[in-house]
């Protein structure tokens, strides 16, 4: 059997999605900082040129999205770093506060990004109201579904530990048969992990 090679096989596929979950997990500080450093976005605009979409101005266009990246980051940031509290009661309520935050950051996106020039203004506002709620709901179904797949990829490598240790002694001796009920027992593992 070439262990290597299975080895560097199973190391390949994991790598990857394992540096996305702690990658993600540690990003709440990350988009605290891009929702405080949003409103500043204008700085970086010429306030003499013309702006995109329906606005004046490319500062005017600039302010706007700054302001709009303040609670829709801070917002992520809140929910992210509420994964890292225990107690269910404070959980509760700084995740309820993110998911405030980030139906007002969506509202505001789409202030942004959508000309009330089209709509009636009850029309518009409703619009915007519609898209912030659809926006947070989204994201915390996102979100909720990242956590079943971290708790499935835990899983995952609790299970293969567990037979790399302790399963694994029974395959130790040398010998043809041994390797390929080795192999089985990892493919076995494995499986039950992502059950």
């Amino acid at each position: 059997m070439n262990n290597s090679q299975t080895k560097t096989k199973t190391v390949h596929q994991t790598t990857p999605t394992a540096t996305v979950f702690r990658i993600t997990r540690n990003s709440g500080i990350i988009f605290i900082l891009i929702g405080l450093f949003g409103p500043f976005l204008h700085l970086f605009a010429d306030s003499g040129k013309e702006g995109p979409l329906h606005w004046a101005w490319e500062i005017s266009f600039f302010d706007s999205l700054g302001w709009a990246m303040l609670p829709f980051f801070l917002g992520l940031g809140f929910f992210f770093v509420s994964m890292m509290i225990l107690e269910k009661v404070p959980k509760l309520v700084i995740k309820f506060t993110a998911i405030s935050l980030i139906a007002i950051g969506s509202f505001y996106f789409a202030y942004t990004f959508i000309s009330i020039r089209d709509f009636s203004n009850a029309g518009y506002y409703s619009l915007l109201s519609g898209i912030a709620v659809v926006s947070a709901l989204m994201i915390w179904l996102t979100i909720r579904l990242y956590k079943t797949q971290e708790v499935r990829l835990l899983k995952i490598i609790a299970s293969i530990s567990r037979f790399m240790v302790i399963d694994a002694k029974e395959y130790i001796k040398p010998g043809k048969e041994n390797e390929t009920e080795y192999v089985k027992g990892y493919r076995k593992a494995l499986k039950d992990g992502m059950k």
